[in-house]
This record gives C-alpha cells, structure tokens and sequence, in this order.
C-alpha cells in the first residue's frame, strides 16, 4: 500500500530510509564514540593529576579526540544530507 507519494512519504511497509546510512556508517560512529571517550579519559586525567600530582596524566594528548569527533561529525552531517549519496563517496 503506497501512502501519498507526492507528499514524499514512503511505502508503509518499507524498511526505514535512516537504516542503510546508519549501518553504513557504523564504523564511523565507533570511531567518534572512542574519540569522544578519549576526552573524558583526558579530563579525568586532568582532574587526577590536580589531585594527586604529575604521575597520573596518563591521557595527555586526549585533546586531539575533540578535532577527531568534529572532524567524523562534519562528515558524517554532509554524507547523511547530501542528495547524492554514493556520487562521491
């Protein structure tokens, strides 16, 4: 059963348009969540070597997960909008 095709809804028994981008670009959401978690990483090493001294800064280059999560994010809100997905990429 075809719901209003030019209102650009979909087929009602069609699976959702989101899925295949979305496993697509499992990997990359993976990355961005290691990157995001490396910055926590480096904040609570921060917080630690505050509280107990230089020794527990294991973490100290974690900044460089902020440039890598918005780097991934930029390109993944330009693969998911781009109306021709698979031209470039």
């Amino acid at each position: 059963m075809k719901a209003a095709s030019a209102a650009g809804l979909q087929d009602v028994g069609a699976p959702p348009r989101g899925r295949a981008v979305h496993s697509k670009l499992l990997g990359l959401q993976v990355l961005r969540f290691a990157a995001a978690f490396f910055v926590v990483l480096f904040h609570l090493g921060v917080s630690l070597q505050i509280e107990f001294g230089n020794r527990t800064n294991i973490f100290h280059n974690g900044a460089v997960g902020v440039d890598i999560f918005f780097v991934i994010s930029g390109f993944i809100i330009a693969y998911t909008t781009d109306p021709k997905k698979g031209a470039l990429y």
